[in-house]
Protein backbone atom coordinates (compact mmCIF):
# COMPACT_ATOMS: atom_id res chain seq x y z
CA UNK A 1 0.00 0.00 0.00
CA UNK A 2 2.94 2.22 0.68
CA UNK A 3 4.61 1.26 -2.35
CA UNK A 4 1.35 1.97 -3.94
CA UNK A 5 0.78 5.81 -2.38
CA UNK A 6 4.63 6.44 -3.55
CA UNK A 7 3.92 5.90 -7.43
CA UNK A 8 0.54 8.13 -7.03
CA UNK A 9 2.76 10.59 -5.33
CA UNK A 10 4.71 10.50 -8.36
CA UNK A 11 1.77 10.74 -10.79
CA UNK A 12 0.48 13.73 -9.26
CA UNK A 13 3.95 15.37 -9.28
CA UNK A 14 3.89 14.56 -13.05
CA UNK A 15 1.28 16.13 -13.63
CA UNK A 16 1.55 19.24 -11.80
CA UNK A 17 5.10 19.48 -13.86
CA UNK A 18 3.15 19.02 -16.92
CA UNK A 19 1.21 22.40 -16.55
CA UNK A 20 3.92 24.32 -15.07
CA UNK A 21 6.13 23.01 -17.82
CA UNK A 22 3.50 23.60 -20.00
CA UNK A 23 2.56 27.32 -19.47
CA UNK A 24 6.15 28.10 -18.86
CA UNK A 25 7.57 26.96 -21.74
CA UNK A 26 4.45 27.14 -23.97
CA UNK A 27 6.71 28.36 -26.89
CA UNK A 28 9.30 26.40 -26.65
CA UNK A 29 7.08 23.52 -27.08
CA UNK A 30 4.98 24.52 -30.05
CA UNK A 31 8.25 25.35 -31.94
CA UNK A 32 9.39 22.12 -31.03
CA UNK A 33 6.42 20.54 -32.10
CA UNK A 34 6.16 22.51 -35.15
CA UNK A 35 9.46 21.26 -36.71
CA UNK A 36 8.83 17.93 -35.49
CA UNK A 37 5.87 17.82 -37.53
CA UNK A 38 7.18 19.79 -40.59
CA UNK A 39 10.34 17.54 -40.77
CA UNK A 40 8.73 14.00 -40.15
CA UNK A 41 5.97 15.16 -42.70
CA UNK A 42 8.80 15.57 -45.01
CA UNK A 43 10.81 12.18 -44.46
CA UNK A 44 7.46 10.16 -44.98
CA UNK A 45 6.65 11.87 -47.89
CA UNK A 46 9.76 10.54 -49.81
CA UNK A 47 9.70 7.38 -47.50
CA UNK A 48 6.21 6.64 -49.01
CA UNK A 49 7.59 7.03 -52.87
CA UNK A 50 10.70 5.25 -52.06
CA UNK A 51 8.06 2.07 -51.07
CA UNK A 52 6.44 2.43 -54.36
CA UNK A 53 9.65 3.34 -56.25
CA UNK A 54 12.26 1.12 -54.56
CA UNK A 55 14.57 1.77 -56.95
CA UNK A 56 15.34 4.87 -56.25
CA UNK A 57 17.57 3.68 -52.99
CA UNK A 58 20.75 2.51 -54.42
CA UNK A 59 22.83 1.51 -51.05
CA UNK A 60 21.94 -0.80 -48.13
CA UNK A 61 22.90 2.40 -46.53
CA UNK A 62 19.63 3.75 -47.52
CA UNK A 63 17.31 1.29 -46.17
CA UNK A 64 19.51 1.79 -43.11
CA UNK A 65 18.54 5.23 -42.15
CA UNK A 66 15.83 4.51 -43.25
CA UNK A 67 14.79 2.73 -40.39
CA UNK A 68 16.89 4.94 -38.18
CA UNK A 69 14.33 8.02 -38.97
CA UNK A 70 11.88 5.94 -38.69
CA UNK A 71 13.18 4.66 -35.02
CA UNK A 72 14.22 8.65 -34.33
CA UNK A 73 10.45 9.63 -34.65
CA UNK A 74 9.57 7.36 -31.73
CA UNK A 75 12.45 8.68 -29.85
CA UNK A 76 11.67 12.32 -30.43
CA UNK A 77 8.31 11.63 -29.26
CA UNK A 78 8.98 9.96 -26.58
CA UNK A 79 12.03 12.53 -24.88
CA UNK A 80 9.24 15.58 -25.73
CA UNK A 81 6.74 13.98 -23.92
CA UNK A 82 8.80 13.08 -20.89
CA UNK A 83 10.68 16.46 -20.51
CA UNK A 84 7.24 17.87 -20.60
CA UNK A 85 6.16 15.88 -17.83
CA UNK A 86 8.89 17.41 -15.94
CA UNK A 87 11.16 13.72 -16.42
CA UNK A 88 14.19 15.15 -17.59
CA UNK A 89 16.38 12.71 -16.58
CA UNK A 90 14.45 10.01 -17.96
CA UNK A 91 14.33 12.31 -21.67
CA UNK A 92 18.14 12.66 -21.47
CA UNK A 93 18.52 8.51 -21.70
CA UNK A 94 16.77 9.02 -25.06
CA UNK A 95 19.12 11.99 -26.24
CA UNK A 96 22.16 9.72 -26.31
CA UNK A 97 20.30 7.00 -28.40
CA UNK A 98 19.25 10.24 -30.96
CA UNK A 99 22.68 11.06 -31.01
CA UNK A 100 24.08 7.46 -31.90
CA UNK A 101 21.71 7.09 -33.91
CA UNK A 102 22.36 10.27 -36.21
CA UNK A 103 26.60 10.04 -36.05
CA UNK A 104 26.21 6.05 -36.98
CA UNK A 105 23.76 6.79 -39.61
CA UNK A 106 25.56 9.93 -41.55
CA UNK A 107 29.04 7.79 -40.84
CA UNK A 108 26.87 4.61 -42.87
CA UNK A 109 26.04 7.13 -45.80
CA UNK A 110 29.19 8.45 -46.58
CA UNK A 111 31.61 5.26 -46.30
CA UNK A 112 28.99 2.68 -47.61
CA UNK A 113 30.62 0.68 -45.55
CA UNK A 114 29.34 -3.12 -45.83
CA UNK A 115 30.51 -4.41 -42.86
CA UNK A 116 29.93 -2.01 -40.59
CA UNK A 117 25.94 -1.69 -42.20
CA UNK A 118 25.85 -5.06 -42.04
CA UNK A 119 27.30 -6.03 -38.36
CA UNK A 120 24.12 -2.79 -37.53
CA UNK A 121 21.65 -4.91 -39.34
CA UNK A 122 22.44 -7.88 -37.62
CA UNK A 123 21.94 -6.02 -34.15
CA UNK A 124 25.75 -6.18 -33.67
CA UNK A 125 26.95 -3.25 -30.76
CA UNK A 126 29.16 -0.30 -32.48
CA UNK A 127 31.58 1.70 -30.82
CA UNK A 128 31.05 5.65 -31.93
CA UNK A 129 34.62 6.13 -30.78
CA UNK A 130 36.28 2.94 -32.39
CA UNK A 131 33.97 2.41 -35.16
CA UNK A 132 33.22 5.84 -36.23
CA UNK A 133 35.09 9.14 -34.16
CA UNK A 134 38.84 7.61 -34.86
CA UNK A 135 37.62 6.73 -38.95
CA UNK A 136 36.51 10.74 -39.31
CA UNK A 137 39.97 12.89 -39.81
CA UNK A 138 37.16 16.18 -39.91
CA UNK A 139 35.27 17.13 -37.90
CA UNK A 140 38.21 16.17 -35.32
CA UNK A 141 37.43 13.76 -32.42
CA UNK A 142 38.07 16.61 -29.88
CA UNK A 143 35.40 18.26 -31.42
CA UNK A 144 31.85 19.58 -29.86
CA UNK A 145 30.61 16.40 -31.32
CA UNK A 146 32.69 14.29 -29.05
CA UNK A 147 32.49 16.03 -26.36
CA UNK A 148 28.53 15.89 -26.42
CA UNK A 149 28.39 12.53 -27.12
CA UNK A 150 31.10 12.59 -23.90
CA UNK A 151 28.41 14.17 -21.89
CA UNK A 152 25.19 12.34 -22.97
CA UNK A 153 27.14 9.07 -21.82
CA UNK A 154 27.22 10.32 -18.19
CA UNK A 155 23.75 10.87 -18.41
CA UNK A 156 23.37 7.60 -19.46
CA UNK A 157 25.71 5.23 -17.45
CA UNK A 158 25.01 5.39 -13.57
CA UNK A 159 26.83 8.75 -12.82
CA UNK A 160 26.59 11.89 -10.69
CA UNK A 161 25.15 13.49 -13.80
CA UNK A 162 22.29 10.83 -14.30
CA UNK A 163 18.58 11.13 -13.58
CA UNK A 164 17.60 13.25 -11.41
CA UNK A 165 16.66 13.16 -7.24
CA UNK A 166 13.67 16.11 -7.61
CA UNK A 167 11.69 18.18 -9.76
CA UNK A 168 13.23 20.08 -12.80
CA UNK A 169 14.83 23.40 -12.60
CA UNK A 170 14.74 25.72 -14.99
CA UNK A 171 18.09 25.02 -16.18
CA UNK A 172 16.99 21.50 -16.34
CA UNK A 173 14.32 22.04 -18.48
CA UNK A 174 15.57 24.84 -21.06
CA UNK A 175 19.10 22.63 -21.39
CA UNK A 176 16.71 19.54 -22.26
CA UNK A 177 14.46 21.93 -25.17
CA UNK A 178 17.76 23.09 -26.31
CA UNK A 179 19.18 19.80 -27.25
CA UNK A 180 15.63 18.30 -28.69
CA UNK A 181 15.99 21.36 -30.67
CA UNK A 182 19.92 20.90 -31.43
CA UNK A 183 19.18 17.22 -32.53
CA UNK A 184 16.00 17.81 -34.59
CA UNK A 185 18.31 20.09 -37.16
CA UNK A 186 20.48 17.23 -37.27
CA UNK A 187 17.92 14.49 -37.92
CA UNK A 188 16.83 17.18 -40.56
CA UNK A 189 20.07 16.99 -42.06
CA UNK A 190 20.32 13.32 -42.27
CA UNK A 191 16.61 13.53 -43.60
CA UNK A 192 17.80 16.00 -46.72
CA UNK A 193 21.28 15.32 -47.36
CA UNK A 194 21.45 11.88 -47.21
CA UNK A 195 18.21 9.70 -47.29
CA UNK A 196 16.94 12.05 -49.92
CA UNK A 197 18.86 11.57 -52.88
CA UNK A 198 18.25 12.81 -56.02
CA UNK A 199 16.37 10.35 -58.09
CA UNK A 200 14.06 10.32 -54.63
CA UNK A 201 13.97 14.48 -54.42
CA UNK A 202 12.27 14.21 -58.27
CA UNK A 203 9.82 11.91 -58.03
CA UNK A 204 8.62 13.66 -54.67
CA UNK A 205 9.02 16.55 -55.16
CA UNK A 206 8.85 17.29 -58.93
CA UNK A 207 7.19 14.62 -60.83
CA UNK A 208 3.83 14.63 -61.60
CA UNK A 209 3.25 11.36 -60.22
CA UNK A 210 3.77 11.50 -56.53
CA UNK A 211 3.55 15.94 -56.61
CA UNK A 212 1.83 16.33 -53.45
CA UNK A 213 1.88 14.95 -49.55
CA UNK A 214 -1.61 13.49 -49.66
CA UNK A 215 -2.08 13.71 -45.79
CA UNK A 216 -2.40 17.62 -46.26
CA UNK A 217 -2.75 18.35 -49.40
CA UNK A 218 0.28 20.76 -49.12
CA UNK A 219 3.34 20.06 -51.66
CA UNK A 220 6.44 18.64 -50.29
CA UNK A 221 8.63 21.59 -51.33
CA UNK A 222 6.32 24.57 -49.95
CA UNK A 223 7.02 22.23 -46.79
CA UNK A 224 10.40 22.69 -46.92
CA UNK A 225 10.78 25.67 -47.47
CA UNK A 226 8.28 26.33 -43.74
CA UNK A 227 11.09 23.74 -42.09
CA UNK A 228 13.96 25.71 -43.37
CA UNK A 229 12.73 28.78 -42.06
CA UNK A 230 11.70 27.56 -38.42
CA UNK A 231 15.05 26.35 -38.23
CA UNK A 232 17.02 29.16 -39.21
CA UNK A 233 15.01 30.87 -36.60
CA UNK A 234 15.24 28.55 -33.56
CA UNK A 235 18.99 28.36 -34.62
CA UNK A 236 19.66 32.19 -34.31
CA UNK A 237 18.73 31.62 -30.43
CA UNK A 238 21.31 29.00 -29.77
CA UNK A 239 24.74 29.38 -27.93
CA UNK A 240 27.69 29.74 -30.03
CA UNK A 241 28.18 26.08 -28.50
CA UNK A 242 24.83 24.66 -29.67
CA UNK A 243 25.62 25.85 -33.17
CA UNK A 244 28.69 24.76 -33.52
CA UNK A 245 27.48 20.95 -32.63
CA UNK A 246 25.00 21.86 -35.42
CA UNK A 247 27.85 22.80 -37.84
CA UNK A 248 30.01 20.08 -37.06
CA UNK A 249 27.47 17.35 -37.65
CA UNK A 250 26.85 19.25 -41.41
CA UNK A 251 30.02 19.51 -42.09
CA UNK A 252 31.17 17.70 -45.32
CA UNK A 253 33.18 14.78 -42.86
CA UNK A 254 36.37 13.74 -44.51
CA UNK A 255 36.96 10.14 -43.68
CA UNK A 256 40.07 8.24 -43.17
Amino acid sequence: MKNLLKFNKLTEQSKSQTEIISKKYKNDIEEIINIFNLQFEYFYAHLTVACIEPYVLEYESDKMLGIILIKNMYSFYSSIILTQKGLVGSARIIFRNIFESLIIGKYAALSKDTKFIKKWHNGGILSLKSNVFERVSKPYKDSGLAKLWETLCKFTHSTIYSQQMMEPNDKDIKYNYILIKVLLEMNYHLINSYYVNDSLRYYTQESNLYPVDESNNTPVKEERKKLKLLLKKTKSKMTKEDRKNIYDYKLKWKLK
